[in-house]
């Protein structure tokens, strides 16, 4: 699809993260949501100027079947037994939050329509309240980390002679 959109000198990408691809939570689930962020961010900088725009869509929790045992799978191959307190808690937490979501997915196809036509469309969509709490707040975390560590962390800069 970029050959044909650098051609046109336009088009809009997006990708479907998650919180999880701003907020650390399940691991592997967590790293490939990671990625698809990272995706999107990256490019967008070289695309922009040939008029390529591109959003990360990361949705909160939507009514649907994503966490139906049909969907979430949260055992592994070989179980490890110091793995057995976080697979109980997803398991647990999937089942209590099945079809309790309160995003409307139409809403959501409503809100991507109006961004895809949008002249200055975000590179972030952070969708639905839950999925903006925990991302504010991740950020409020990094930047007490930041904040608390900052003295030093500037101190390794190289000292000249």
């Amino acid at each position: 699809m970029l050959p044909i959109m650098r051609q046109q000198r336009s088009g809009h990408i997006f990708n479907l993260s998650s919180a999880a691809g701003y907020v650390g939570a399940a691991a592997m689930y967590s790293a490939t949501k990671f990625a698809v962020t990272g995706f999107t961010e990256s490019p967008a900088f070289e695309l922009h100027p040939l008029g390529i725009k591109a959003t990360n869509v990361a949705p909160g929790y939507f009514h649907t079947g994503f966490l139906d045992a049909s969907s979430v799978q949260a055992g592994p191959a070989q179980e490890l037994a110091g793995y057995e307190p976080s697979r109980t808690g997803m398991r647990s937490f999937a089942e209590q939050a099945n079809h309790q979501q309160v995003g409307d997915p139409a809403a959501l196809g409503r809100l991507l329509v109006e961004v895809a036509a949008a002249e200055h469309p975000p590179l972030h969509l952070a969708v639905g309240g839950d999925c903006i709490e925990e991302i504010e707040q991740h950020q409020r975390t990094l930047m007490s980390d930041i904040d608390t560590w900052r003295e030093k962390a500037v101190a390794t800069a190289h000292q000249s002679a």
